[in-house]
């Protein structure tokens, strides 16, 4: 049974993306699941990837990108006793989800509840728990406080300083991503974590710190689990509501990546495999 996939022929621009026919369906190796992905979607960490300036990615083209995903449990690898056949379940992919069937480390896939609708489920993988993290794990954010205790930023090195301003002593920076200098290539991107690893080095009465969520998940893998059912059940009680901006089929991947580039998205891009 063949099956599409998009992949990265090569790092570059969105036309570097282009949609193939797998021969055969991926097999399950002895701890992981087969899943059938219903939906991943389009964020600018893929765009980072596409590029060739995301540090935690090492693979080299061809590659499928995706950095989330919700899909059903289509087939079981050896010693797996979690899940079952037809189970929605997600999980943080970092690449391989822009495809319809993908298998994943069973300890790593989070149940979802039938209830929820996969676009939004999908929304709170990468997104949400990102904001949560940084809110409750490493800011443990409090309120009736005066002045600003925390900021949060993901622009690049100048915009840490100006962040690093605002806050009050004993506040916090904690610094998320590099967003201002991904067009400038790989090295800037190094460059403004090297200058920012060096501040928090240096000695003074505001914390600064690094959140990556990639990292905290090795760290703390139940964490991620944890979280991520919360935010599920905040969703089903109607407490949080992601904003989707548009539902694009797989095979319009590149189009989605061409209007985050354009900074055009006014909420999460949802790409629909299944």
């Amino acid at each position: 049974m063949t099956y599409q996939s998009v992949i990265i022929k090569e790092f570059g621009s969105p036309e570097v993306m282009e949609v193939i026919e797998e021969p055969k369906l991926p097999e399950p190796k002895s701890g992981e699941i087969r899943v059938r992905v219903l939906v991943t979607s389009a964020c600018f960490t893929d765009v980072m990837i596409r590029k060739g300036v995301y540090p935690d990615v090492k693979e080299k083209p061809p590659f499928s990108p995706g950095y989330d995903m919700v899909g059903v449990v289509d087939k079981l690898g050896e010693g797996t006793s979690k899940f079952r056949l037809g189970d929605r379940v997600c999980d943080l992919t970092i690449i391989g989800s822009y495809s319809e069937y993908i298998c994943v480390s069973e300890s790593h896939l989070v149940p979802v509840p039938d209830s929820i609708d996969p676009g939004e489920a999908v929304s709170l993988v990468l997104t949400y728990v990102t904001a949560y993290q940084m809110l409750q794990r490493v800011a443990k954010v409090e309120t009736g406080h005066d002045g600003i205790d925390v900021a949060f930023d993901g622009l690049g090195w100048q915009s840490f300083k100006r962040s690093l301003k605002t806050i009050k002593p004993g506040g916090m920076l904690v610094a998320y991503g590099f967003s201002n200098a991904v067009n400038k290539g790989k090295a800037s991107v190094i460059w403004d974590f090297i200058r920012f690893k060096v501040m928090s080095l240096l000695p003074g009465s505001k914390r600064k710190t690094f959140y990556s969520i990639t990292k905290l998940r090795k760290q703390h893998p139940d964490w991620f689990c944890d979280d991520l059912s919360e935010l599920f059940e905040l969703l089903t009680k109607s407490r949080i509501k992601p904003s989707i901006w548009k539902r694009l089929p797989l095979s319009e991947a590149r189009q989605a990546h061409e209007l985050i580039e354009q900074s055009k998205p006014q909420g999460k891009i949802i790409l629909e495999v299944g």
